[in-house]
C-alpha cells in the first residue's frame, strides 16, 4: 500500500454527460434499476452522446450493463479510441459488466476517458454504471491513512452565505449535519495536509453548477443536478499531491438560486515505513515562522590529526564499500518496482471480473442470471408522475 481502488458512481458530478438532456438519469419505470450499483444508472440512446472523466491513476475500470438493446460504442483514453460491441445478443441483459479497462497508466499526469455511443443499426442503448480508479502512489512500503473531517471542522473556512442549521433530511448526511448555499459566489476554502483529498455532499435537483480549484489552479466546473435527491455523493476527488500544504476552494457558481452542500472530507496521507518499523511521514513538516531543526543543532567535529596510518587501503575500502552501497540499492530498487507490479496486478485480476463475474469488453458474453431487461421506453414515458411523489422537503429536495 497503498495502491487502491476508489469507486465512482454514476450520479458523481466528476463524471461529465454531454448533451445533457440527452442522457436519461436512473428510470424508476425501469424493472432492473435495482441491478445497477446503489440502483441507479446513466443511459442514452442518441448518436454521440458521451460520458467523460477526468482522473489521476494508474488503472481505470468502466461498468455499465449490456443488452439486447445496445450495440458499438467507443472509448477514447487520452486520445486513443477503440470500439467494442455491447450486445447481449439474444440472451438477457447483463449488468455491472466491465466495459473497458486501462491498465499501467501514468500517475505523473491527467488522463481522460470518454464513452461514446456509436451504434451501427437501429437505436442503441449506452448504459454508465460506475467507474473505478486505481490510486495510490504505487509504493509497498507506504500505508495509507485516511482522515475524515466533517463539515464544521476548523480546517474548513466558510464564507458569508451559508448555512448548517438542521432540516428534515440532515440525518442522510454524515454525522447528520452539512453547510448549504444557494448564494452565487459563496465559497469554502479547505486547508490540509496530504497526498489525496476527497470531497463529498449531495447532488438534487434543485442544486447546480459549482467550481473547484486546488492550490491557486485554474477553477474546474462541475454540475451538482439530479433526476433525485442523492446524499453523500463524490463531488470532487485528487490525488498524487506533493508534500506539504495545499488549499481547495469550492464555490457555488450558480446564478439562479440552486443549492451547493459540503457534508464531509477524507484527507489521504501516504506514510512509509523503514526497515525496523518505523513509520516516516511522506508530508513534509511544515513550520511556520520558525527555524529549522538543522540550525539549532550543533555538531562537533573531530580535530584533524597526522597519523601513520596507510591511506591506501582506506581508500581502496571506501570505494569498495560505495560500489557494494550502490549494488545494494539498485537491488532495493528493483524489489520494490516488482513488489508494486505484484500489487497492481492484484488490484486489476480483482477489477476486472467485476462484481457479478463479467468478464472484458468482448463479443460473446456469458449470459447472467438475471432477468433480461425489457426494451427501454421513450424519455416521456420514463418521466415520474409528481402527483405521486411525497410533498418536498426542505428547499426543494425531490424524494422518491
Amino acid at each position: 500500500m497503498p495502491v487502491f481502488n476508489l469507486s465512482i458512481d454514476d450520479t458523481s458530478p466528476l463524471i461529465h454527460y454531454e448533451p445533457l438532456d440527452e442522457w436519461h438519469d436512473s428510470s424508476l419505470n425501469d424493472p432492473s434499476v435495482g441491478s445497477y450499483l446503489n440502483h441507479s444508472f446513466h443511459a442514452t440512446e442518441s448518436q454521440n452522446a458521451n460520458a467523460t472523466i477526468s482522473f489521476n491513476g494508474s488503472a481505470v475500470y468502466v461498468f455499465g450493463a449490456f443488452g439486447p438493446n445496445h450495440d458499438a460504442y467507443t472509448v477514447t483514453l487520452d486520445r486513443q479510441s477503440t470500439t467494442y460491441n455491447g450486445s447481449s445478443g439474444a440472451g438477457p441483459a447483463l449488468f455491472q459488466q466491465l466495459m473497458f479497462s486501462a491498465t499501467d497508466l501514468s500517475t505523473e499526469e491527467s488522463h481522460t476517458l470518454t464513452v461514446e455511443n456509436n451504434y451501427t443499426t437501429s437505436m442503441a442503448w449506452v448504459d454508465i454504471d460506475f467507474i473505478v480508479i486505481t490510486s495510490g502512489d504505487g509504493n509497498t512500503a507506504s500505508q495509507l491513512h485516511d482522515t475524515v473531517l466533517d463539515d464544521d471542522d476548523s480546517s474548513i473556512a466558510y464564507s458569508e452565505g451559508w448555512d448548517n442549521s438542521s432540516n428534515s433530511w440532515s440525518q442522510t448526511y454524515y454525522e447528520e449535519t452539512m453547510h448549504r448555499t444557494s448564494q452565487a459566489g459563496a465559497s469554502a476554502t479547505i486547508s490540509f495536509v496530504g497526498n489525496a483529498i476527497s470531497v463529498y455532499g449531495a447532488t438534487s435537483g434543485n442544486h447546480g453548477e459549482f467550481a473547484v480549484s486546488l492550490d491557486g489552479g485554474l477553477s474546474t466546473s462541475f454540475d451538482g443536478s439530479a433526476r433525485k435527491f442523492r446524499p453523500q455523493i463524490l463531488l470532487y476527488y485528487a490525488a498524487n499531491l506533493s508534500n506539504g500544504l495545499h488549499m481547495l476552494n469550492i464555490t457555488n457558481t450558480d446564478t439562479s438560486g440552486k443549492f451547493l452542500d459540503l457534508d464531509k472530507v477524507v484527507i489521504s496521507k501516504w506514510e512509509e515505513t523503514n526497515s525496523i518499523g518505523q513509520t516516516n511521514s511522506s508530508s513534509s513538516t511544515i513550520s511556520l515562522g520558525s527555524p529549522s531543526s538543522s540550525s539549532s543543532t550543533a555538531t562537533s567535529l573531530p580535530a584533524f590529526s597526522k597519523s601513520n596510518t596507510p591511506v591506501g587501503p582506506i581508500i581502496g575500502g571506501t570505494i569498495a564499500g560505495i560500489i557494494a552501497l550502490m549494488l545494494i540499492s539498485l537491488a532495493i530498487f528493483f524489489l520494490l518496482r516488482r513488489r508494486r507490479s505484484q500489487k497492481v496486478a492484484s488490484s486489476s485480476t480483482y477489477i476486472s471480473q467485476g462484481p457479478t463475474g463479467g468478464t472484458g469488453p468482448i463479443s460473446d458474453y456469458p449470459f447472467s442470471s438475471k432477468a433480461a431487461r425489457e426494451p427501454y421506453q421513450s424519455f416521456e414515458d420514463m418521466k415520474v408522475d409528481e402527483a405521486q411523489l411525497p410533498d418536498l422537503p426542505p428547499y426543494g429536495y425531490t424524494k422518491t
